[in-house]
């Protein structure tokens, strides 16, 4: 985690992300992606990657930056254009030599990092909520170069 924030610093990104490490997914089933609104250096990078098509001034815009492969930078997830069951629009984005490219396309109310891992890359869960007692819970494995949904399933809303 140390050499992830030193790279952060180095590269000027003010305030210093909260990092979901695959270290700490590890230790558990899951680790939820804790999606924050005050990280002002991600929410431009968010809103230049979106553009103005797909992201409308004053929409909710939180962001998380989340390390899925050992050895490599945080990806940066962001989650916006909610709708009034609280699922949003879920993407995520690794860094290139370039800039950013997309690695994930989502819809979700919640995302979880897992134990589990794909090609080097842990896998995720994507929580979307349907009615007050259940949703669909999406399971995204990293091939070729992205995540690609592999399942998808009703679970309970609080589960």
């Amino acid at each position: 985690m140390k050499m992830a924030s030193l790279f952060l610093s180095a590269m000027g990104f003010g305030v210093q992300p909260v990092l979901t490490t695959p270290a700490v997914a590890a230790k558990a089933y899951h680790h939820e992606i804790q999606f924050r609104n005050e990280d002002y250096h991600a929410q431009q990078i968010a809103r230049k990657l979106l553009g103005k098509d797909n992201f409308q001034e004053g929409d909710l815009l939180q962001t998380a930056w989340t390390n899925m492969s050992d050895g490599a930078r945080p990806a940066l997830f962001v989650m916006y254009g909610c709708s009034p069951t609280g699922n949003c629009q879920l993407n995520g984005f690794e860094r290139t030599s370039t800039g950013y490219r997309l690695v994930l396309d989502s819809i979700a109310q919640r995302c979880s990092v897992l134990r589990s891992s794909h090609a080097g890359h842990r896998d995720l869960s994507a929580y979307m909520h349907g009615d007050a007692f259940e949703g669909t819970r999406k399971i995204y494995w990293w091939r070729g170069g992205r995540y690609v949904r592999v399942s998808e399933s009703m679970a309970r809303s609080g589960d």
